[in-house]
């Protein structure tokens, strides 16, 4: 039934008997940006995703640094980098091994977004944008960073 009823509607929009909704309506101009799927459209909407799109450390030199001292370290510079003034909130599901590792790092005027990319390409760590933190987590064997 619900065949038919198809066949039916899509031939009377062919023959123009029926307009399609909004048809015949001013269409606003506006720049489509295009989402590979749902959850990288979600992503971009994340207010935090986008305040530490916008906070660029100047500089970021570790050379056979403790994660956990890192992580410190960006999380003040984020702070006082922040134009709001909020800084971030960081929470850990990660083994305490993990950010006793260290790793080296030498980056100048890079989004935070990208330190935390770099940093999970040099531990097997992952991190995840949520609403309201940055959750820092074991990375799985053969699984590849998060890049936001």
């Amino acid at each position: 039934m619900r065949g038919v009823f198809m066949s039916i509607l899509t031939v009377l929009l062919g023959l123009g008997i029926l307009l399609p909704l909004g048809a015949g309506e001013e269409k606003e101009e506006y720049s489509e940006i295009k989402y590979a799927n749902y959850a990288e459209y979600l992503r971009a909407q994340n207010p935090l995703r986008k305040r530490l799109e916008k906070i660029v450390i100047p500089k970021c030199e570790f050379e056979n640094t403790a994660l956990k001292t890192v992580f410190n370290y960006l999380k003040q510079q984020g702070k006082l980098l922040d134009e709001q003034g909020k800084g971030f909130n960081l929470f850990f599901r990660c083994k305490k091994s993990t950010l006793r590792r260290r790793i080296s790092l030498d980056l100048k005027n890079v989004p935070l977004t990208e330190v935390f990319y770099y940093m999970s390409l040099a531990a097997p760590i992952n991190f995840k944008i949520e609403e309201y933190a940055v959750v820092i987590m074991d990375r799985k064997k053969g699984k590849k960073p998060n890049r936001y």
